[in-house]
């Protein structure tokens, strides 16, 4: 009748249905849940893996501005040495440069002294060449020894100098005067030849 109460199957049936639907729809909630945090995980992973190409692009530049770093030191560098090599040969042609004006100048120095004797000599009258002088001997001393035609024999009984003089005089040109000396092996034997001149 309509009256009449459910019995305890049903109303355990029923219990049983709403059990199951509240389970199932917290199943449903928590696969909701699940797929959120499944969305907000991917959400997540994409902006780790978008931070991650920021960082790798960030040290791609840092490579390379590192690189470029590198370069321009390298290049400093070498323009460097090439300036210190420039200054180095300026300073070598300039010193070979004075060594070469100090030889120039030396050269003209002597070329000038050179110069200055030639037209001395050029100065210089030529003298005919005279014919031989027959020379005749003079001995002041004649203790110390005699004269023999052209020639002087000192004395044995002393060892005193002599003085010899030649005529004629010489008064101008050029003269060679030859003397010979014999017979004086091993002992203290000297010459001396002065030239005076009369003129003064």
């Amino acid at each position: 009748t309509a009256n009449q109460r459910p019995t305890i199957e049903v109303i355990l049936e029923l219990s049983t249905i709403k059990m199951y639907l509240r389970n199932h729809e917290k199943v449903s909630q928590s696969g909701e849940m699940i797929r959120t945090l499944q969305l907000q995980v991917q959400q997540s992973d994409e902006r780790n893996q978008a931070l991650q190409l920021q960082v790798r692009q960030s040290d791609e530049r840092i490579i390379t501005s590192e690189e470029h770093l590198r370069y321009a030191e390298e290049r400093l560098r070498i323009e460097q040495q090439q300036k210190r090599e420039i200054e180095q040969r300026a300073i070598i042609a300039e010193q070979r440069s004075g060594a070469l004006q100090v030889q120039s100048n030396s050269k003209d120095n002597i070329i000038t002294r050179l110069q200055g004797e030639i037209n001395q000599l050029r100065s210089i009258p030529v003298i005919q060449s005279l014919p031989p002088l027959i020379t005749k001997l003079n001995l002041p001393y004649q203790e110390d020894g005699q004269i023999r035609g052209s020639s002087f024999i000192h004395t044995n009984d002393n060892n005193n100098k002599c003085t010899i003089t030649v005529d004629p005089i010489i008064e101008q040109g050029i003269t060679r005067f030859e003397a010979i000396f014999k017979d004086h092996d091993g002992e203290e034997f000297s010459k001396i030849i002065f030239f005076i001149d009369t003129n003064k």
